[in-house]
């Protein structure tokens, strides 16, 4: 070792060190100073733009009813999209969802899964794709943009999960204005579920697409819009993708559901359990200390622990009175 040179350390390394240092800091700051001053909302719009203002999205239990029979669209690319269950072997999903434009082919059925239930990388069930069948009308050479109200697709799957599990039904025929739910998988939250409740039709397309307000992001194509019913979850539309009006503002697209057939399908019922830890929660919003209460306000005489699909279904309807309204008194 020579006299004044430092263990582990060659001469003129420090110097070469500072220099690239002081490259990196610069054009760190270059970058830093690229960047366009805007508010919170301004950013999630430029990187979300399905978020129509506030987050209104939830996180909810798959495994239990009805969120077991929304899951994840699986390919073996990698990507993934949301569907549905309607019916014991059949989900509704998006067209584009389908398309590999890579290959520009359709994926085939054997590079499908559907994965119903999935959180946080365990799931309830899935099986295999049998068949697709995609809109004859999408083009996917050209996108959505052609005609969103044909980016559709139905899967057939190789086993029956909704015989166990559980399907919606739907519910053909435009309902502006009515209070739904949308549930899918946000490409941000891609390990759980995420749903929107409240969310509303707001108008159609000259293409015969819907436009609605809920909180929808990449991964949450296929997902459904579905309404509450006594009978239980009915599907409405599909979410397909977003639009942005002359103003800026971010409308969700979605294929209405008697685009995929016109018949009004009953729901099958399975055996999850109700997700009672996000029923906890919106009581709570309505001000209900207690199940009790509530079930006082919309007339029920269940004593069991824990609300019925029934209670529940009316709760996240948006027709059970908050605690302490008139209605109840």
């Amino acid at each position: 070792m020579r006299p004044g040179a430092r263990r582990g350390c060659r001469p003129g390394s420090v110097g070469l060190a500072v220099l690239l240092a002081l490259i990196a800091a610069r054009a760190e700051a270059q970058v830093a100073g690229a960047l366009p001053e805007e508010t919170d909302a301004q950013m999630r719009q430029r990187l979300k733009p399905g978020i129509k203002g506030e987050d209104n999205r939830v996180a909810v239990d798959a495994t239990t009813w009805p969120w077991v029979a929304v899951g994840r669209v699986n390919r073996s690319d990698g990507a993934f999209c949301s569907g549905v269950l309607v019916g014991p072997s059949r989900v509704f999903t998006a067209a584009h969802c389908l398309w590999n434009k890579h290959t520009q082919a359709w994926m085939p059925p054997s590079g499908l899964t559907f994965v119903a239930g999935y959180q946080r990388g365990a799931w309830v069930a899935h099986a295999k794709v049998r068949a697709t069948r995609p809109s004859p009308t999408y083009r996917p050479a050209t996108g959505q943009g052609s005609d969103p109200a044909a980016d559709w697709a139905i899967l057939d799957l190789a086993e029956p999960l909704g015989a166990t599990l559980g399907f919606f039904g739907t519910q053909p025929g435009a309902l502006r204005g009515a209070r739904l739910t949308q549930v899918g998988y946000s490409f941000d939250r891609r390990h759980v579920q995420t749903a929107d409740i409240g969310c509303r039709l707001l108008g159609q397309q000259q293409s015969g697409a819907m436009l609605h307000n809920c909180d929808t992001v990449n991964g949450d194509s296929g997902s459904p819009l579905f309404l509450w019913t006594p009978e239980g979850p009915r599907v409405v539309a599909l979410h397909v993708g977003t639009v942005r009006t002359q103003g800026g503002d971010s409308l969700g697209v979605a294929v209405p559901v008697d685009r995929l057939d016109p018949t009004a399908l009953a729901p099958g019922s399975g055996s999850a359990a109700v997700d009672q830890g996000l029923a906890a929660v919106m009581l709570g919003k309505l001000g209900y200390d207690t199940t009790a209460g509530f079930r006082r306000a919309i007339g029920s005489a269940r004593t069991q622990e824990g609300l019925s699909r029934e209670e529940f279904a009316t709760l996240l309807s948006g027709t059970a009175p908050p605690a302490g309204s008139r209605e109840i008194k």
